[in-house]
């Protein structure tokens, strides 16, 4: 099954909680190591997923996480910094870096004896017109319509977690107006929930929601190495 849809929504948890989701791989004619990360501008720590996909003629074996990794994150200003293991979690690798909007970032180095590199560019701006403020109202019982009108600079699709967007209603859009719909919570009492809205380069865009198989900008191996600008909100329900 196809889970690339889950990485949007998981580049966030990499950032914030160190966890993720592996996308579906081309099944290959030989060990493959699977790459994917999601650069933040305005982060200064990124998670990298680091899996090794089964050759085509071992499928009692699945996905797994790789023996050996080394990887190097770097910037155009020569900065440059080794991943270091997340505590507890084999597939996972992290990197002290800045994350700045508009920089451009090289992923390098060996999985299993394997060398991949990746370079992306984080969008550069990410303005947004409408929803207005920090924190938006929205009834209870009833699905919020809520109007955007953004612009970024770099970016080439939207995202809005939760919710869907856009003339179609789905996962992401290209469309720099429209509305962001979003289910109410469970229950009376009024609460409040973060409003994720994100712009996403053409590599994670490609990766993601290429509509027959994904892009990868990963040599020597698979998966993505994306940049995103994020804004937080308040959705206040009551």
């Amino acid at each position: 099954m196809d889970t690339r849809v889950g990485l949007v929504w998981a580049a966030i948890a990499l950032t914030i909680n160190g966890c993720g989701t592996l996308v579906d791989a081309p099944s290959p004619d030989r060990s493959l190591p699977v790459v994917e990360a999601v650069l933040i501008a305005r982060t200064t720590s990124s998670t990298v997923h680091v899996t090794m996909v089964p050759p085509l003629d071992d499928p009692a074996q699945g996905p797994r996480a790789p023996v050996t990794a080394r990887l190097f994150l770097s910037d155009e200003a020569g900065h440059r910094t080794e991943l270091e293991p997340v505590a507890d979690s084999a597939a996972y690798l992290r990197a002290t870096l800045e994350i700045r909007p508009g920089g451009r970032y090289r992923l390098d180095g060996a999985i299993e004896g394997i060398p991949i590199s990746a370079e992306t560019t984080v969008p550069a701006g990410f303005e947004i017109s409408l929803p207005a403020g920090d924190t938006i109202a929205a009834a209870l019982r009833q699905v919020a319509s809520i109007a955007f009108r953004w612009r970024a600079w770099g970016a080439t699709a939207f995202a809005a977690s939760p919710g869907v967007v856009g003339r179609h209603g789905g996962t992401h859009t290209r469309d720099t107006t429209g509305a962001i719909r979003i289910g109410p919570p469970e229950g009376d009492s009024p609460t409040s929930a973060p409003l994720l809205l994100w712009a996403m380069n053409a590599d994670l865009e490609q990766y993601l929601f290429d509509d027959t198989a994904p892009t990868s900008n990963v040599h020597g191996g698979f998966g993505v190495l994306g940049g995103a600008i994020i804004a937080r909100k308040t959705l206040l329900w009551r």
